[in-house]
């Protein structure tokens, strides 16, 4: 019995790591043009990125338009959130975890597969 419940408790530990997958390298292309645009603070190329209405949680209001990202922009990519872009690597840093897209380390930042910023946590 205790072999049992030893081997459940690896079991359960080993599937935190299966649902993320090594990005592929037409995901990886579009990843490294994000992190240059975030590192030139450029945000015209950012609000291209954005999936409108982009959703916050509440209390804070949706972004609902690019006019209104830009003006929000330096609530939403916060000095914390950039750094942690400008220095992430897309191949180790970036997962993509099956329909839910691609996100930054353990879900910083959510890209869906065409692209398009989904969410910021």
């Amino acid at each position: 019995m205790k072999i049992f419940k030893s081997f459940l408790v690896f079991l359960i530990f080993c599937s935190q790591f299966t649902n993320a997958q090594d990005l592929k390298p037409e995901y990886q292309k579009f990843i490294s043009k994000f992190i240059s645009e975030v590192k030139n603070g450029d945000k015209e190329a950012i609000s291209k990125r954005i999936k409108f209405p982009f959703k916050r949680e509440n209390p804070i209001p949706s972004v609902k338009n690019k006019a209104d990202f830009i003006k929000k922009y330096n609530q939403i990519f916060d000095k914390v959130l950039i750094e942690k872009i400008t220095k992430s690597n897309p191949a180790k840093d970036w997962s993509e975890v099956g329909w839910r897209g691609i996100m930054l380390n353990q879900g910083d930042l959510w890209i869906d597969t065409d692209g398009k910023i989904i969410s910021v946590n």
